[in-house]
């Protein structure tokens, strides 16, 4: 059956970075702003993950690092919020799943540039995060990503949430044998290639 040849864009190590626009609701006390829901701001991602389970799996775990950049702004200024979460990630066909919480976060209050940006003390960050994989090739794939933040201070739960819509790439290092060749023969590149075979459809 070409379902049991198929072969999904995978590798050992993944990267993938990209971003989108960012909405942070529930800033008050994080920021101390008088608005209560910022205006919309960039969000940037960058991931980097090992996979713990078997290459080319149907249902697959990652662990890695991923950083998360979100800013919005009221009439006054700027703000911000960065983190970097240790993670771990469920991915099955096409669809994946991921958590982290972290200590290491910042906060950016007022002005621009690196200058506005102070660590968190005694604060945690929590991630959850959803998207959508389009396989370009057993080596690359497209991402359509969603993901929540939500920092704990000392009780308080502020902002809830820092939501996010981001476009990325992703790129598999190490990638499967089934590159080179499945049990029956055929290669994956025959099934998954580039712009014209994203789901496996085997050329004519």
């Amino acid at each position: 059956m070409l379902a049991s040849t198929v072969a999904l864009a995978d590798g050992k190590i993944s990267v993938e970075a990209g971003g989108g626009l960012s909405r942070i609701y529930g800033t008050q006390p994080f920021f101390g702003t008088s608005e209560s829901t910022l205006g919309y701001g960039v969000a940037l991602g960058f991931t980097a993950a090992v996979q713990l389970t078997q290459v080319n799996s149907r249902a697959r775990v990652f662990f890695g690092l991923s950083h998360r950049y979100d800013t919005g702004s009221d009439a006054a200024a700027q703000f911000g919020l960065q983190a970097i979460y240790p993670m771990l990630r469920l991915a099955l066909p096409g669809l994946f799943l991921s958590a982290g919480a972290t200590p290491y976060a910042w906060r950016k209050d007022t002005g621009a540039g690196r200058d506005g940006w102070n660590r968190l003390s005694g604060s945690i960050a929590y991630l959850g995060e959803a998207g959508i994989e389009y396989g370009l090739s057993p080596e690359a794939s497209l991402l359509a990503v969603a993901t929540g933040q939500a920092v704990n201070t000392s009780g308080t739960t502020s902002p809830k949430p820092c939501f996010d819509v981001t476009a990325q790439i992703r790129i598999y290092f190490l990638p499967s044998q089934n590159e080179k060749g499945t049990d029956s023969g055929v290669s994956a590149k025959d099934y998954l290639e580039g712009w014209r075979y994203p789901f496996g459809i085997p050329r004519k």
